[in-house]
């Protein structure tokens, strides 16, 4: 799943990566079909650059991951 970030000035690595979580997981549960305290799986996320966001790039892009190894399922509402 993904979103956009506000535009503005690029806020910088830290902050970023901060919203991206927030954001990751405050749409984990509409995902995933639980909420993110309760599941046994994890976020990851990719976000944009400096390059990419003074090119309009402001998406961030939520991965859900098990603690280890890969997951073999599909996550999408799977209740985990």
């Amino acid at each position: 799943y993904d979103f956009d970030l506000p535009d503005g000035a690029f806020p910088g690595t830290a902050a970023i990566e901060a919203a991206a979580f927030e954001g990751c997981e405050a749409r984990f549960a509409a995902f995933v079909g639980v909420a993110f305290a309760e599941s046994t799986l994890y976020i990851s996320f990719l976000t944009p650059l400096s390059e990419g966001w003074a090119q309009g790039d402001h998406e961030v892009q939520c991965l859900v991951v098990p603690e280890y190894g890969t997951l073999d399922f599909d996550a999408q509402r799977s209740g985990v």
